[in-house]
């Protein structure tokens, strides 16, 4: 099974009705009979037009020993339905269909895209994967924004970011770019930043580093829990308050001699 399409292809038929046409096999003279071109099972577009009536057929059907059956209807007298043919002999011609006539692509050096989808268009004439721009062009375009394109007359999008043209290589800022309810941005230091974070205070973050105390050893902290503790030394009390996060420091000397001033003084010094 074959679909035929062959020129000077005629016949007759006096077929009525909407049924299935029977080919009389008589093709006028200059022309070739049906069954010359088709085998049983192959299919064709073919033209009706009753010699008399003003009825009139263009379809695709199928040839079955001398009959030829009318599968689908293009166009007919009948407003695209089959024609329900009155008595009279009727001619019938294979043919092709203006509504199956494929459109030849328009060469490029003629004008037109040399292709017949959009795909193929684009190859053509070198727009790589820009589906729709105007812009103009200062090479082959390789289909990115790798520095080849000169962007100015790109649609729908504006001509420039922030004062700054699109041609070429456009470098932006995060001053470039807009805020929304979204869609925030931060700056590459403040991103590396909170890649080291938790985002609370589970550890993952040094509170203090270095504590020093003239004339002492620095008191530095060795792991991000590290615990700074506080010692009391001789007449001193430590009062802590969780509530206001305080600790009170209070002397509880009477009458110290210099010897003892002089250790309160190293112990709140840290010694």
């Amino acid at each position: 099974m074959a679909h035929i399409s062959a020129d000077r292809v005629a016949d007759t038929t006096s077929s009525t009705g909407t049924t299935a046409l029977t080919l009389d096999n008589l093709p006028p003279n200059g022309s070739r009979a049906f069954s010359a071109v088709m085998s049983n099972g192959d299919t064709c577009y073919y033209s009706l037009q009753h010699v008399t009536a003003n009825e009139w057929e263009t379809g695709q059907g199928t040839f079955t020993g001398g009959t030829l059956s009318r599968d689908v209807i293009f166009a007919s007298s009948a407003g695209g339905s089959a024609v329900s043919l009155s008595a009279g002999k009727k001619d019938i011609y294979i043919v092709l269909p203006a509504s199956k006539t494929p459109l030849a692509p328009v060469p490029v050096n003629q004008g037109g895209t040399g292709a017949t989808t959009a795909s193929d268009a684009r190859t053509s004439l070198g727009l790589g994967t820009l589906a729709t721009q105007n812009g103009v062009f200062s090479g082959v375009s390789s289909g990115l924004n790798t520095g080849d394109q000169d962007l100015s007359g790109l649609v729908p999008n504006t001509t420039t970011i922030n004062s700054k043209a699109l041609t070429g290589n456009v470098t932006l800022t995060t001053a470039d770019i807009a805020d929304s309810t979204n869609k925030r941005y931060v700056s590459d230091a403040a991103l590396t930043v909170l890649g080291s974070t938790s985002g609370t205070n589970s550890g993952d973050q040094q509170v203090f580093k270095t504590i020093a105390v003239a004339g002492q050893p620095d008191v530095v902290a060795d792991a991000p829990s590290d615990t700074l503790t506080l010692v009391a030394g001789s007449n001193i009390t430590l009062m802590t308050n969780a509530s206001t996060d305080t600790v009170t420091i209070t002397s509880t000397a009477a009458g110290m001699t210099s010897t003892q001033k002089s250790q309160l003084k190293l112990s709140l010094l840290g010694g």
